[in-house]
């Protein structure tokens, strides 16, 4: 990526990925049936079922948050995640990218909390992503990470 290219600020609107709600659904479905399989007593089943439930809740919630970042040409992250909360944040080592999917490892600088946050290939357009992915290489090329 040219230094030009990286100076300018990069606008991630996130759409609801239908492609991520079903992989976190099946995932979740998956091991419910190995629950059921496994032979375990009703009260472990039990207990195994409700975390799945919550689970696939709070995932699915996730999923369906309204997200808008802006990547600074400084290298910055600021938006919002959830309604009102702004966010001020740094891009940590720890972010995955692969082709069809990236989740963003951010940290707040004011107040230390992380964040991830899912970029499927279906929530941005395609020259969106490529961007993403390109200054994701960038940047850890940049800082030796």
């Amino acid at each position: 990526m040219s230094f030009k290219e990286s100076a300018i600020p990069l606008h991630l609107d996130l759409r609801p990925s239908g492609n991520l709600r079903a992989l976190l659904t099946g995932l979740h479905g998956a091991v419910a049936v190995i629950a059921l399989v496994g032979g375990a007593d009703r009260s472990t089943t039990a207990i195994v079922f409700t975390l799945l439930l919550l689970s696939l809740a709070s995932a699915l919630f996730w999923v369906r948050r309204p997200v808008s970042l802006v990547w600074r040409a400084d290298g910055r992250v600021e938006g919002s995640i959830w309604r009102n909360s702004v966010l001020d944040a740094d891009v940590l080592p720890a972010t995955f990218e692969h082709p069809r999917l990236v989740i963003l490892h951010l940290k707040e600088s004011d107040t230390g909390t992380t964040w991830r946050v899912p970029v499927a290939q279906d929530s941005v357009d395609s020259d969106t992503l490529r961007r993403l992915r390109v200054r994701l290489r960038a940047s850890v090329s940049r800082d030796g990470r």
